[in-house]
């Protein structure tokens, strides 16, 4: 009997045990799947609206994309959040 109870048991934590957590890394939210895919779309269009940003500052790993916010941010004199912002509203009529 106990031996059944037992085999019950796991049985049922089986079944309760969610989703691995991934603790390797940051997370990439689909905000900010979306957001490169919008960079990468109006890149260029930016980079010649605002000559004072360089190729440098929108260089970046894919582990750190939100970096070349940071970048930008600063070589413009604005918060990430606005640079962020603009390039989600960017269209490419500008």
């Amino acid at each position: 009997m106990v031996t059944e109870d037992k085999k019950q048991s796991t049985e049922n934590s089986k079944e309760s045990i969610g989703k691995p957590v991934n603790n390797g890394g940051v997370a990439t939210s689909r905000t900010d799947l979306h957001l490169e895919k919008q960079w990468l779309a109006v890149r260029d269009e930016y980079l010649a609206h605002y000559p004072e940003v360089e190729n440098t500052d929108t260089e970046y790993d894919k582990e750190n994309f939100s970096s070349i916010f940071d970048s930008i941010a600063k070589r413009r004199q604005r918060t990430s959040k606005e640079i962020r912002d603009e390039i989600m509203e960017w269209s490419s009529t500008k």
